[in-house]
């Protein structure tokens, strides 16, 4: 049967229809209307287009909809859900089932919902399902439509309405006719966009309606029926209801009927609002059907101007180049995340054919006029455009944040995309409970305890560990809003005690995942360099060096850690790259040792669960599934952290903590004011475990009483004699193995690096000897 006569008889038999595209998107405004004689003929006379069924009281029927696609087995999870009479079935294209049941009536809403059930939908109220005598739809049990069994109802039954009569009244309502003009292009619009896309341009275009019509109730309607028919991804009114509330309170950062208009870019939504008098039922064209006019650049000898004017066209177009450390990257989703990948001539002249259409001019043969010829985008533009480092027009992007994070001033990045003013990329929106303005103490106690509880069953040694832990979850979240953020390490004596799972349970928290990126240490340094540079380049919001088996250290790493800005350089090359610094580190190893300056920029918690297996130890919890369950509200309990301690007025509980001044700010003095431990106290344990400092300490306090050397001179009595001191001297620099020959250019070097270096009241100073022009050392008590 055509979809034709399928319409002609439905709506014979008095059913309200609809007219939706082969990818079941509805062509036409459908709340209350129904279609006409000259409605069906145009809608469904020679195109693809299918006939829908709406749902809910108006039909006086609901559906429930069990998928089957990609193994969901929804088929046997709604039939083994309960008793489920014999009724009217239709079987989908897909393999999936539509049965239909009677809408209980009037007081009761069946709201249209997603996985009411796993794999189960149910299509009520708003809703609207493909009826049978389309392609792919046909009926397998003829039987008249039953009731619903009193399980189900309880199931998919709500009193009074879906959540609509919560909707504010509008705020700076419009005119009445400005109102209904608003509510129409908005529908016009919507019309051109699958309401069955990714949760960021729902969210978007939601928001785009709401600014347009002020927040109406009308607007949510037009707004929700759109959503319906976004097939599973639509979660019901009440979910569109309480995103719309959020929007009353929320700056929407220039959100309006612009990105409608960009977001249904290549159809002909912007003819119809230039041509009022097309009525808002006619079809609309899919984007396939009206490409978007691209601009033309002409090709010439003058490259640096064809590169401008491409380079401009890429812009324009939005596609998604940023600059980084002197390359230029794209966000790349993978399975591990999202990350910036260094973009190639190849993406760049694929990305310029999207965006412009490459003319040469010539003349014509015949009649020696000028004629246009469209060529594809020349590779010698695109590595044009690929070498002018320093010169792109492309943002600047400092990182990607895999969540929602604090700007430095305090203000709330709440939606996935560019933050311009950060520079980062949100790379999600996740939903979060309301959070207020100025916390009380007692609410961020009250949150901080949310977040204690997911490390209870992990054997810390001490408080201060404790406290590291739960500053790893609230440091990495609140990154956008830190200059830089001390290394957050994690020890214990034997394997299987937890170091994993607890940056695992922070993951949770900033991903949503059950593990962080990682990398490890490798053999050489050299080789952990190179991966630490490639994941800082990538825009890593986390970095986790695991399983780490030697003492990490380095000029470099320092760096990595405490400077704003990172400078690497480019293996294999003579030069340098710049990026901003806006990740955090984390590592884990069994009895972690740091060296010497990477001590005062490390927090480590220890853990210990004084046991000889502590792999087999039996837990009673699920942190990470937990977390995954409402992630929203770990977030919002960080942030209520946060601003508690600022509404407080930020007392001072603790000495400021030099280069991590921010992060001291942010995450340190909360969570002393809010009674845990100063996680700073770990670093006197990683002092006693520094082998270079244990080194210092050695020779400062075998250091001969009131003499002075210069590094020759000592390497000279470490040769010939043998005692503590020369035996310490043997251990410069740290690591060197005992009895090996020691070198004057390296112990001078360590002598100047360790002069001033306080340890049980003495250092190290030296000074240049004005006749010989060479260093000379002594130990002497400070103060002195």
């Amino acid at each position: 049967m055509s979809a034709l006569q399928t319409a002609k008889e439905l709506a014979e038999e008095g059913w309200p229809i609809l007219a939706a595209n082969s990818n079941k998107i509805p062509l036409h405004r459908w709340g209350e209307t129904q279609l006409t004689a000259e409605d069906i003929a145009r809608y469904f006379s020679d195109t693809s287009n299918m006939v829908g069924i709406i749902t809910g009281q108006r039909s006086g029927i609901f559906v429930i909809d069990p998928d089957e696609k990609d193994g969901k087995g929804g088929i046997a999870t709604f039939l083994a859900a309960g008793n489920v009479p014999a009724t009217f079935t239709v079987e989908t294209r897909s393999g999936g089932r539509h049965y239909y049941f009677r809408h209980p009536g009037a007081g009761t809403s069946i709201v249209t919902k997603s996985d009411i059930l796993p794999g189960v939908d149910v299509r009520g109220d708003g809703g609207y399902v493909v009826a049978p005598g389309n392609d792919g739809y046909r009926v397998i049990d003829r039987r008249p439509i039953a009731d619903a069994p009193e399980w189900l109802l309880r199931l998919v039954a709500k009193q009074g309405l879906p959540g609509v009569e919560t909707i504010p009244e509008p705020i700076n309502p419009l005119t009445t006719e400005e109102h209904a003009k608003a509510l129409r292009r908005a529908e016009i619009y919507l019309s051109n966009l699958d309401a069955n896309c990714d949760r960021d341009k729902w969210l978007s275009a939601l928001m785009a309606v709401h600014a347009m019509t002020h927040g109406s109730a009308e607007g949510f309607e037009v707004a929700d029926r759109w959503s319906a028919t976004g097939g599973e991804r639509y979660k019901g009114s009440k979910d569109v209801a309480r995103r719309w509330r959020s929007f009353t309170f929320d700056r929407t950062g220039g959100i309006g009927e612009g990105t409608l208009r960009h977001l249904t870019r290549g159809t002909n939504a912007a003819l119809e609002i230039a041509f009022p008098d097309i009525p808002v039922g006619n079809f609309l064209p899919i984007a396939s059907e009206a490409p978007r006019e691209r601009p033309k650049v002409y090709l010439s000898v003058e490259l640096h101007e064809v590169a401008d004017i491409t380079e401009a066209a890429l812009i324009a177009d939005g596609t998604p180049f940023y600059q980084r450390g002197g390359t230029l990257r794209q966000p790349v989703q993978t399975d591990a995340g999202m990350i910036l990948s260094e973009v190639e001539a190849r993406t760049v002249q694929d990305k310029m054919s999207r965006a412009a259409r490459f003319i040469v001019v010539s003349d014509d043969k015949k009649t020696g006029k000028p004629v246009e010829s469209q060529v594809k985008p020349p590779l010698e533009i695109a590595s044009i455009i690929m070498s002018r480092n320093a010169e792109w027009k492309f943002p600047v992007v400092n990182g990607i944040i895999s969540a929602p994070t604090m700007r430095p001033d305090g203000s709330l990045i709440l939606r996935s995309g560019f933050d311009a003013a950060t520079g980062l990329i949100v790379s999600e929106s996740i939903d979060l409970p309301v959070i207020s303005e100025t916390p009380t103490r007692d609410e961020a106690l009250t949150a901080l305890q949310l977040i204690r509880d997911l490390f209870n069953e992990s054997p810390f040694k001490d408080e201060a560990s404790r406290t590291v832990a739960v500053s790893a979850v609230m440091t990495a979240v609140l990154r956008g809003a830190l200059d830089r953020a001390p290394l957050h390490a994690f020890s214990a004596p034997e394997a299987g005690t937890g170091k994993s799972f607890a940056c695992d349970i922070a993951a949770a928290v900033i991903y949503g995942s059950d593990s962080m990126r990682s990398i490890s240490m490798g053999s050489r340094h050299e080789e952990f360099e190179k991966r630490l540079v490639t994941e800082i380049m990538a825009g890593q919001p986390t970095i986790l060096i695991d399983n780490v088996n030697r003492a990490m250290g380095g000029e470099f790493f320092c760096q990595a850690i405490e400077r704003p800005e990172v400078s690497m350089r480019v293996l294999g090359k003579s030069e340098s790259r710049t990026a901003r610094n806006t990740h955090t580190l984390f590592a884990t190893g069994n009895n972690l040792r740091v060296l010497d300056d990477v001590v005062r920029r490390t927090v480590r918690a220890q853990l210990d669960a004084g046991m000889e297996s502590p792999w087999r130890r039996k837990f009673t919890g699920n942190p990470i599934a937990t977390v995954r369950a409402d992630r929203g509200r770990y977030l919002a309990a960080v942030f209520t952290i946060a601003r508690a301690y600022a509404a407080a007025g930020e007392p001072v509980v603790a000495d400021s903590f030099g280069s991590f001044g921010e992060w001291s700010r942010r995450v340190r003095q909360p969570l002393i004011w809010l009674g845990m431990a100063d996680p700073l106290l770990t670093q006197d344990e990683l002092k006693s475990d520094d082998d270079a400092r244990d080194v210092l300490a050695i020779v400062l306090a075998n250091w001969p009483t009131g003499q002075i050397y210069t590094a020759r001179e000592l390497v000279s009595e470490a040769n010939s004699v043998s005692t503590e001191f020369t035996a310490a001297l043997q251990q410069v620099p740290a690591g060197s193995p005992q009895g090996s020959p020691l070198d004057v250019q390296k112990l001078g070097t360590w002598l100047k690096n360790n002069a001033g270096k306080i340890i049980d009241g003495r250092k190290i100073v030296f000074e240049k000897d004005s006749h010989t022009k060479t260093n000379k050392y002594r130990v002497e008590l400070a103060g002195f």
